[in-house]
């Protein structure tokens, strides 16, 4: 809705969103209930502040594990972050891959101990709360980083810690980079997990990775990739 509004938000025709796939896959993910059977994975509420559009995309993607859309085939795509099993797509320099950027290592200071989300509480009359991640971690540590995050459309503790404990540990992945690579960059989109074998990283082994992002670049395509890891995902679905 926020992506189609002309009145308060991104204003891009209909025709040009990918309902008919990745939009409805994401909102039936939403939908979906976790492990108690009860509570939807997903729930946006609370407030829409007044902010440049960018700002409020941003701020409801990190409610729902949403990754940043994707225009693509004259489309806009909303694809999710979650548990995903290897799609078999194989990125290496012997089959398909042209060149890179350097792999990117986080700084110390994206690398979170705790993460803290402020969200607005259904529970006490929409009054502002905040949990914290549930990821053990050492104040006294010198080194210790805390990182807060205000996702005012969150209305329930629940859902806030679910969003805090995945972001602490999603920084907890420090490499990422981008490749080059010819067509096989069509067969992916951001959420696509495969593997990839790239020398000039280090990386002369295949590593299981996850797509962030993906653009064309003439006849090539850059794909964006983070490291994969299941233990990020903790909230499983029993029903949809």
């Amino acid at each position: 809705d926020y992506m189609t509004s002309a009145h308060y938000g991104a204003a891009v025709p209909d025709a040009n969103m990918d309902f008919a796939g990745t939009v409805t896959t994401s909102a039936n993910a939403c939908d979906a209930l976790i492990s108690d059977g009860l509570t939807k994975r997903f729930v946006l509420g609370g407030r829409i502040e007044k902010r440049p559009v960018s700002e409020n995309i941003e701020l409801i993607r990190q409610c729902a594990q949403i990754m940043r859309p994707v225009y693509n085939n004259g489309l806009y795509q909303l694809n999710m972050d979650l548990a995903q099993s290897d799609s078999g797509v194989v990125l290496s320099e012997a089959t398909n891959i042209s060149s890179s950027g350097p792999m990117m290592v986080k700084g110390s200071a994206q690398v979170y101990d705790r993460v803290v989300v402020k969200y607005v509480d259904v529970a006490t009359n929409y009054k502002d709360n905040s949990v914290n991640s549930q990821a053990a971690a050492t104040v006294t540590d010198p080194n210790y980083v805390e990182k807060r995050f205000d996702i005012l459309l969150i209305t329930t503790g629940d859902q806030a810690t679910r969003i805090a404990d995945y972001i602490q540990k999603r920084s907890q992945k420090d490499k990422s980079g981008t490749l080059r690579v010819m067509a096989e960059g069509t067969r992916v989109l951001p959420g696509t997990r495969l593997t990839v074998t790239w020398t000039p990283w280090g990386w002369t082994t295949p590593h299981d990775c996850i797509v962030t992002n993906c653009k064309p670049v003439g006849s090539y395509w850059d794909i964006s990739v983070e490291e994969y890891d299941a233990t990020i995902y903790s909230d499983t679905v029993v029903s949809v």
